[in-house]
């Protein structure tokens, strides 16, 4: 048995708007932020929030929050990890492929710029280089 188990995941939250003030560029240069948001349901299950949001010298501004439920079994944690641990990395980079697909289907569905597809990555590295 897994010391997580992934039970499931659902979109929070979806804002998508074109900044009209963005003057176009040869290159752009997208900076996303991520945020992660652990909490206990209740006994051994919880539900880890990851979000993007990108605003800044982008042609658009968008959050994207998606939320998974994970269950946390204590006895198959042989090296006694933890489960918050365990919670902000490993459900972290499970629930970060769920975000990007959200992320390409919404940008695909505005039509008037080209897709953004957020590139496959270390999400945790990140999130330590974001919060330096």
């Amino acid at each position: 048995m897994a010391v997580i188990e992934f039970k499931s995941y659902k979109v929070k939250k979806i804002n998508f708007e074109e900044n009209i003030s963005f003057v176009e560029q040869e290159k752009i240069r997208l900076k996303p932020e991520f945020h992660v948001i652990v909490s206990n349901l209740e006994g051994n299950v919880s539900l880890v929030g990851l979000s993007v949001t990108l605003d800044v010298n982008s042609p658009f501004k968008l959050e994207v929050a998606i939320e998974g439920k994970f269950k946390y079994t204590v006895e198959d944690d042989k090296d006694s990890v933890g489960a918050e641990q365990l919670l902000s990395t490993n459900a972290v980079a499970i629930l970060f492929p769920y975000l990007r697909s959200v992320v390409s289907s919404v940008t695909m569905l505005s039509n008037n710029m080209p897709t953004l597809i957020l590139p496959t990555m270390n999400i945790i590295e990140l999130m330590k280089k974001q919060k330096d």
